[in-house]
Parts: structure tokens; C-alpha cells; sequence
């Protein structure tokens, strides 16, 4: 009980502890064990025969006229047994008197000490529980001097007293208790005063709340969002009293009901918690529960079920007109056109899409759809070499979701197939085919481009297919591609090959099945001549140079080649045709076409220059070849420059410190400013920022020792142009005034009257000045 010392009083016979189920005095290592709460002292009395104090099974055993009381210490219970008339806790405490046939006090303590205050407990009693709970809000109970007396009668059959909840409960079949109280003072005799009654009404939790209405079934749209009311359910509790009659509504299940679902607990709204239009459930089954404001409260429960409006829309195709043209090659089972059809239901399978094919029985014979992907194919040929077979087919489809009930689409989708068929041969154009090459035409170069049209537009009726069939030699040197050009074929040297003319024939097919052609010869004749050089570039060549560029630079690199196979006809020569002045700035060389700059550009007006270089070969006749040089010259916009050549300030010698004297400006673009030089060259008074151009003073001019009354700066101003970084310099002096003021007096007259006998040395009037110079009145 944590309690310091414990007094057993009153014609008490004997004491005895026992620990290990052995009797023992109650003394334990060499302390005597009293049990006394915060200098209280419970005193048991009335002839007990003997008290046992068992420490390991904390439990003390109390004999009153072969009674019995138990104190069991960890548990906390004391138990005082039958025809107990009184319990006196404490000297001069308070008395506590239990009478009237009471049977049973059970008294469990967790603390040391309860205090009692009526004023600020909330007794509470229940009557049909036969129990009395007084709920304290402090841990103590105070026993104290000279207090009262409670007597607790009228056949009462248990009170517990419950220290560690803070309640006491007294069992009892009444709905009316009276406690009578005495005051008792500590004299000798003690007096008593007039016995006080306290009235208890007992108000009892009879009845538990019990819904109404039952059952509960609503049906909801799959959509509803959150805090949208689905149901309100309600319950009625006929305890007339708060707080029994008070009722508390919650959701305890059921499954995913609880995630989906909230309730107001004092109104008994459902709503929504969370949106389960993504939840594939169809049902959800509420238990709601619901509960008085008694203690222990008394209850009930029922089940809402909702029920979810899932399958809200019907499909619609998108889009409603389907046209498609197919060949009359169309293979079965591959898919022609892909009806699309959506659901605009959010889970399956009310969302999901199946389709049906509507049409005559010749559609029906011909076509096939797929009714999970949509696909429309072919499940018989289309192909004929007759008009039995028509060449436009016009049906129907439509889309459905395997919901429960199944829904279909209101508006059905359209669908046309067109038939191509292979109409049409293809036929050469602009015959005859001739050509003449040089006996040196590149391996895998062109050589002729051969053009053909078939009147089918469709592909592949109109594709054309070309390929060499002859003649003689011919398909041994070249080859044509599928768009009808003739090549020479790589690894061929013409050179080797003593024939001038080759014979080919060429055929071309369409993509038909059967395929549809035609042919045609085309001569090809050898030249046994020269290339003309070519240069590597073959454009206009441009490049910009800055006027600053130094004389005798590397302009550009003009490289040509030529074809034939040996010189003089492959030798190439390089030079200038244009203007005569291009010559006074550029200089090729003949042998590599290397350009140079033979004259400065810089105070050149002329900012832009054009000339053609020509290339030679050392042939007869000689070929030659041109290409353009353009060359633009690049100037700076502006010189930096200062707005003045010479700055002059005159400041006095009180100047503050970062105080600027004045502003230089260099333009144009955005220059950064020094001081070159100064004089005196080590002077430290006057800075320049290096942003702004500002010159600051820079210290107190007032300490200079040689009191200068001159400065002499020299800054520059830098900045980067648009082909170089450019500088400006200039003058700034700065005059400093020194002592330019003279002393003033504060007043222009001064007068004074003093009498005939004044003694000297006597102050007969104050006078005062200032100087400007320092700023010291004196």
C-alpha cells in the first residue's frame, strides 16, 4: 500500500507478518513496517483477536469476532467481512461508520493517499447494479482532524471503493440513498454535532439504443464524390436522462465498407469517405454502430447495404463512319479496320467493350469481326477476274459491355470496304531511252534514268518493279533500281572494256498477283574523254574575317580533283578572275589553292569582297571549273572612348570618406575602370569604382600631414568590343580648399556695463566664435 506504518489498535491481542508463508514479527531488515498514509494512521479496532500480514501474498488478515478482514497489498483489495459496524482511519480523523447489516467493503488502493472532496466529485449511482461509483478527480483521500462521520446504512449489501480509476461503486437495489454526516471534534470528551443527511437520486442506464427502420438498403451512383450523403440511419434510446440518452453513431466495418464510408456521429449521416468509382465492388454492407453515453455504455448495431449503380453509360463508337480500301490481294484473317467503341464506366466489366457485326448474308459470307478487339477481316477472297464479286461492301456494327444488364450502343457504327483491283499494265514513258558516258563514269554512278506509270493509283496494282532482262553484256556492267535509274555497277572500269555501246532491256511489273508488265531498250554509248576538275566544295564559299586580321593569314583552303587518270590532264592550276583590286588584297596559290591576305583591311572602306577561282587542268582542249569566294570584313561598332578627356572637381577638405567627388563615363558597351597612375604617385585619399567610374574619396583629408591642396589621377576605362578589348584613358584633377573660411563671431556687437568700481581681473563679458574650417565653436 506504500503506506509508512499501519496501527492496530482497540483491545488487539496480537501481530503477526509472515513472509515465505512463515510467521514472523514484523520487523524486516531491522525496521519495524508501520503503514500510515502521509501522516495519517488507520486505526483497526472493535476486539480484533488478530492481525496476520502475509508479505509474499500481500495479504493481511484481520479476525473481529470471528470475522474476517483481507488486505491484499499488491492486488490493493481489503476486504472487511460481515456485521462490521465501523472502520476508524486515523486519530482524530475521520470516522467512517458502515452499518446496518453491511456485508462486504472491498477497498483496492494503487496510491498513497485519497482525498474526498464532495464539492468537487460527480457521484453517480445506479441502482438496479446495486453499485454507488463516486468518481474522484484528485489521487487522495484525507483523513483528517476533527472532519465527519459517514454512516452508510439501510441494508447495503457491497461498497468498492476504487482508488487507482478514481471511483468508488456501491452496489445497492435503491434509487434513493442517504448519507448522514457528523461533525466530531478532538476534545476529551469529543463532541459531536447534529447529524447532517445528503440525499442521493440514483439515475440507472436502463435501456440500450435500438435502430429503427430496419433494413437498410439504398442504391447509389458509382460516381458520388466525397461528403456526398448516401443514408441516414437512426436509433432510439428510451432512457429519458443524459447522457443515456445520448447516442454516438460509427462505422466498425464491414471489409472495404470503412474505407469507402464515414458517419456523422451525432446525426447518423453517412457519406462518402473516399470515391470507389475505381472499386470494382457492386455491393458494400455498412455495420454501423451505435451507443448511449452511459459507463459502461449500452449498444446496438445494423448493417446499411449500398448498393453501386455501376454500369451507368452505354459504348459509344468513335468515330460512327468507318471507310476502308483494301486490294483484292487482301489476305484472310488479317485485320482490315479496328472499330473503336468506349465505355465511359470506370471498372469492368462495365467498362469493358464487345462488338457485333450487323449485315446481309453476302457481308456476313465475306467478312468476319472480332468481338473483343473490334478487328474487321477478311474470312473469304475478294479476288475475282469477274464483276461477280462486288468491289464496295456497306454494314453495320454494334458495341455492347458484358455488364449486368448487358447495354448496348444507341448509335450503330458504319462501315464501307473498297475493293482495288489490278486494272491497269504500267507503260514506259518518253521512248526512245539513249545515253552517252565518258569511259571514266564513276563505279555505282548513274547513268540513265528510265520513267514508267501505271493508271492504277492504288498500291500495289501501282507500284512498279523494274529490272534489267538483257541484252548481251549489258546487265553485266550495269543495274537498275526500283525507281527505273540505270547505274554503272561498283568495281566497273569502263576503261577496260572495248565496247561503245551497250543494248539493255528493261522490264517493269507491277505489284499485281498476277503481276502486270512492260519493256523497253535503252542504248547506252561510252565517250572515251576527259573530266573537268571538280573542287571539293561545290557551293558559294563564304568567310568573315575581323579587319584586324594580320597580313599574310590563311584565309581558306580551295581543294579540286580530277578524274582522269593521269597528268598533264589531272594537273590542276588555281587562280583569281574578278575585279582587278582583288588581286592588291588576296594572293591563291596556284599549286595547293591556298588564299592569303596580301594588305591590311583595317581603313579599307570596302567591307565586303567577291571573286571566282578558277580551276584548270592541263588538258587539250583544257576543262576548267568556278567556284565563288565571298569574304565579309567584320568592324568594331564604336571605339570606347571617355565623354571627356580631362576631368577637374574642386572639393574641400572636410569631404566625408566614400563620398563621391565625381562621375567618369567611357562608352560604349559596359567598361570597367581603374587608376593607371596619380600624383603624388603614392597618394591613398581619392579610389575609382570599378563599376561606375565614380572617384570617391578615400580617407580624411583633414590628417594628410603635407595638407596637399592638389591631385593628379590618370584612370582607364576597358572594355571588350566585339572583335578585341578596347581601352580609353583620362585626366581627372581634384583642387582640395583648405582653411577656406575665416572665424565669425556669433555676435557682429557686444556690450557691456560694469560699474565704476570693478576690480581687475573681474570677467565683465563672454565672447564667441566659430570656424567653418573644422566645424568647433569657440
Amino acid at each position: 500500500m506504500d503506506m509508512h506504518e499501519i496501527t492496530v489498535g482497540m483491545d488487539m491481542h496480537e501481530i503477526a507478518v509472515g513472509m515465505d508463508m512463515h510467521e514472523i514479527i514484523a520487523i524486516m531488515d531491522m525496521q519495524e513496517k508501520f503503514v500510515i498514509m502521509d501522516m495519517q494512521e488507520i486505526t483497526f479496532g472493535m476486539d480484533m483477536q488478530e492481525v496476520f500480514v502475509i508479505m509474499d501474498m500481500q495479504e493481511i488478515i484481520v479476525i473481529m469476532d470471528m470475522q474476517e478482514i483481507n488486505v491484499i497489498m499488491d492486488m490493493h483489495e481489503i476486504t472487511v467481512g460481515m456485521d462490521m459496524h465501523e472502520i476508524t482511519v486515523g486519530m482524530d480523523m475521520y470516522e467512517i461508520t458502515v452499518g446496518m447489516d453491511m456485508h462486504e467493503i472491498i477497498v483496492i488502493m494503487d496510491m498513497q493517499e485519497i482525498i474526498v472532496i464532495m464539492d468537487m466529485h460527480e457521484i453517480i449511482v445506479i441502482m438496479d447494479m446495486h453499485e454507488i461509483i463516486v468518481i474522484m478527480d484528485m489521487q487522495e483521500i484525507t483523513v483528517g482532524m476533527d472532519m465527519y462521520e459517514i454512516t452508510v446504512g439501510m441494508d447495503m449489501h457491497e461498497i468498492i471503493v476504487i482508488m487507482d480509476m478514481h471511483e468508488i461503486t456501491v452496489g445497492l437495489d435503491m434509487h434513493e440513498m442517504t448519507l448522514t454526516f457528523v461533525a466530531i471534534d478532538s476534545g476529551f470528551p469529543r463532541l459531536t454535532s447534529r447529524p447532517a443527511n445528503l440525499t442521493i437520486n440514483v439515475i440507472r442506464n436502463k435501456n440500450p439504443p435500438v435502430f429503427i427502420n430496419e433494413p437498410y438498403i439504398v442504391e447509389v451512383s458509382r460516381n458520388l464524390v466525397r461528403n456526398i450523403e448516401v443514408y441516414v440511419v437512426s436509433a432510439t434510446d428510451a432512457d429519458i436522462q443524459s447522457p443515456y440518452n445520448v447516442l454516438t453513431y460509427s462505422i466498425i466495418g464491414d471489409d472495404a465498407a470503412t474505407t469507402y464510408f464515414q458517419i456523422n456521429s451525432a446525426s447518423g449521416s453517412i457519406t462518402v469517405k473516399e470515391p470507389f468509382v475505381n472499386d470494382a465492388a457492386s455491393t458494400y454492407h455498412i455495420r454501423v454502430f451505435v451507443q448511449d453515453g452511459g459507463s459502461p455504455y449500452l449498444s446496438d448495431t445494423a448493417i446499411v447495404t449500398v448498393n453501386i449503380r455501376r454500369n451507368l453509360d452505354t459504348p459509344r463508337f468513335n468515330p460512327v463512319e468507318y471507310t476502308r480500301t483494301i486490294f483484292e490481294t487482301q489476305a484472310l484473317g488479317v485485320p482490315i479496320i479496328r472499330l473503336t467503341a468506349t465505355d465511359s464506366d470506370t471498372t469492368a466489366p462495365y467498362n469493358m467493350v464487345n462488338y457485333v457485326l450487323e449485315g446481309d448474308a453476302t457481308t456476313l459470307g465475306y467478312f468476319i469481326l472480332d468481338t473483343g478487339t473490334g478487328d474487321v477481316s477478311l474470312k473469304k477472297s475478294v479476288y475475282s477476274t469477274n464483276s461477280s464479286v462486288p468491289s464496295l461492301f456497306r454494314f453495320q456494327a454494334r458495341a455492347f459491355n458484358p455488364g449486368f444488364p448487358e447495354s448496348f450502343s444507341i448509335i450503330r457504327a458504319n462501315v464501307t470496304v473498297i475493293i482495288v483491283r489490278n486494272n491497269n499494265a504500267p507503260r514506259f514513258l518518253q521512248l526512245p531511252y539513249q545515253r552517252t558516258i565518258n569511259e571514266n563514269h564513276n563505279p555505282g554512278s548513274s547513268v540513265f534514268q528510265t520513267s514508267a506509270v501505271d493508271d492504277d493509283t492504288m498500291s500495289p496494282f501501282g507500284d512498279l518493279d523494274f529490272r534489267l532482262i538483257g541484252d548481251d553484256s549489258g546487265p553485266g556492267y550495269f543495274s537498275i533500281d526500283q525507281s527505273g535509274l540505270i547505274t554503272l555497277n561498283a568495281n566497273t572500269d569502263l576503261r577496260l572494256d572495248p565496247d561503245t555501246q551497250y543494248q539493255l532491256r528493261v522490264e517493269v511489273r507491277d505489284g499485281g498477283i498476277p503481276a502486270r508488265s512492260a519493256t523497253a531498250l535503252v542504248a547506252i554509248n561510252v565517250v572515251k574523254n576527259l573530266f573537268s576538275p571538280q573542287f571539293n566544295i561545290t557551293n558559294v564559299v563564304q568567310i568573315i574575317i575581323p579587319e584586324t586580321t594580320p597580313i599574310g593569314t590563311k584565309l581558306l583552303d580551295l581543294a579540286a580533283y580530277d578524274l582522269d587518270r593521269q597528268a598533264p590532264e589531272n594537273t590542276i592550276t588555281f587562280s583569281l578572275s574578278s575585279a582587278s583590286n582583288i588581286a592588291d588584297f588576296f594572293f591563291i596559290n596556284p599549286r595547293t589553292g591556298q588564299v592569303f591576305l596580301t594588305t591590311s583591311v583595317l581603313n579599307v572602306a570596302t567591307s565586303f569582297f567577291q571573286f571566282q577561282v578558277l580551276a584548270r587542268d592541263g588538258g587539250t582542249p583544257t576543262r576548267q571549273t568556278a567556284t565563288t569566294v565571298s569574304i565579309t570584313v567584320t568592324r568594331e561598332t564604336g571605339r570606347l572612348t571617355f565623354a571627356l578627356p580631362s576631368y577637374a572637381i574642386v572639393i574641400s577638405e572636410t569631404t566625408a570618406n566614400n563620398v563621391v567627388v565625381i562621375r567618369t563615363v567611357a562608352s560604349p558597351g559596359t567598361p570597367t575602370y581603374r587608376i593607371l597612375t596619380s600624383s603624388p604617385i603614392d597618394q591613398t585619399y581619392f579610389n575609382i569604382s570599378r563599376n561606375t567610374g565614380d572617384i570617391l574619396v578615400n580617407g580624411n583629408l583633414l590628417t594628410d600631414p603635407q595638407q596637399l591642396t592638389f591631385f593628379f589621377l590618370v584612370i582607364e576605362a576597358s572594355a571588350s568590343g566585339s572583335l578585341s578589348t578596347q581601352t580609353a584613358t583620362a585626366t581627372v584633377n581634384i583642387t582640395v580648399t583648405r582653411n577656406a573660411r575665416a572665424p565669425r563671431f556669433l555676435q557682429d556687437v557686444y556690450i557691456a556695463t560694469i560699474r565704476d568700481i570693478t576690480v581687475p581681473g573681474t570677467q565683465v563679458l563672454q565672447v564667441s566664435a566659430f570656424d567653418q574650417d573644422v566645424g568647433v565653436s569657440f
